[in-house]
């Protein structure tokens, strides 16, 4: 097939990534690919072209200083408590953090924790992932034909939802002119596909429910992406605390008849990693709402993806792991020490 093919953006979630991360969610976006036969006509690799984006070298490096001497990450920290750019939450690891002996070995706080509060709570980290993952999905915009279309779509995972939405908003902005010099009238991605989208837990410098991170027209200034899609499964813990629910003016109400936000919220349960983004991936409520999202049409059909779902469920354990998964979800009103516990023994169950 002549002509770009449709750059699908894949952004990491929370955690040190290994060589070839992304192998595990593009195979389950292929196999979800030809679960339609409507999509048969066209070969997913004359389509489509998977881009995985990365920020974790940043907390990688503060990793390796912190593997040296765990005084380091009580230096970074510190300050910035006393700054009042810690809520009680950061102060909490700031004590953790004294207890250098097991933090040396703590693969939660080192490689989970650390990465989703420092971005949270230290702007110069959270500027310097933002910053790291504009310049790779604008190094590879400008490196298509100029002479065909662009399409492209964003498609993100945990802690990379927050990432995605800040660094598109600031793509997008009107004050976003590096984009513009980059590469003329920057192209709009199709979608934004968020899986236990956590923006609203990480919430910080940019309020979620304002920012120009909205589905829509965009040409109009107000809009950022075509399609925003967000899914999220009711019993996985990481969106628990503040889940991505906007009230029923967001987006417009003629955008919302315009199908262009989908919220997709699933129950059902493969396995104890609820959270995984292959588990939502694997998903036809999820994977069918996406093709759709990405091809900006209705290409698949209620029936063809409730078909999908009735075989996919089929599959499925009876009953199994949902009292566990029910005693990770932090009630609403939990306290940040709370929250933390229940997460870390949600990662500490599926790693059994």
């Amino acid at each position: 097939m002549a002509g770009n093919r449709h750059q699908l953006f894949l952004i990491h979630g929370m955690g040190k990534q290994g060589e070839g991360w992304s192998t595990g969610m593009q195979s389950a976006i292929r196999t979800a690919y030809k679960n339609f036969s409507v999509l048969s006509a066209l070969n997913f690799d004359d389509v489509f072209e998977f881009v995985p984006v990365t920020y974790d070298q940043h907390f990688e490096d503060l990793r390796q200083q912190w593997a040296k001497q765990a005084a380091s990450l009580i230096a970074f920290l510190t300050p910035l408590a006393q700054e009042g750019e810690l809520d009680a939450t950061n102060k909490l690891i700031v004590k953790l953090a004294g207890a250098a002996d097991s933090f040396k070995t703590d693969d939660f706080i080192r490689t989970h924790l650390l990465d989703v509060f420092l971005y949270r709570f230290a702007s110069l980290s959270r500027h310097t992932v933002r910053s790291h993952v504009e310049k790779q999905i604008l190094a590879r915009l400008d490196s298509l034909d100029k002479t065909s279309t662009i399409r492209w779509s964003v498609i993100a995972h945990s802690l990379g939802t927050s990432v995605a939405h800040d660094t598109l908003h600031e793509m997008f902005s009107a004050t976003a002119q590096k984009s513009k010099v980059a590469l003329g009238e920057l192209t709009f991605p199709n979608a934004l596909v968020m899986l236990a989208n956590v923006s609203r837990v990480l919430e910080s410098d940019i309020d979620v429910y304002t920012s120009i991170v909205a589905p829509g027209a965009p040409a109009a200034p107000k809009f950022a992406v075509r399609h925003y899609m967000n899914a999220c499964h009711e019993l996985d813990p990481f969106p628990a605390p503040a889940p991505f629910k906007p009230v029923s003016t967001w987006p417009a109400p003629g955008v919302r008849a315009d199908g262009l936000f989908t919220d997709v919220s699933i129950s059902d349960i493969e396995e104890l990693n609820v959270h995984s983004a292959e588990h939502y991936i694997r998903n036809p409520r999820v994977h069918g709402p996406m093709f759709n999202a990405i091809f900006d049409s209705q290409i698949l059909g209620a029936g063809d993806i409730d078909k999908a779902y009735e075989k996919y469920r089929a599959t499925l354990p009876v009953d199994k792991f949902i009292d566990e998964l029910k005693s990770f979800n932090p009630p609403a009103g939990d306290g940040p020490a709370k929250i933390i516990k229940a997460w870390r023994d949600f990662l500490d169950a599926v790693k059994k």
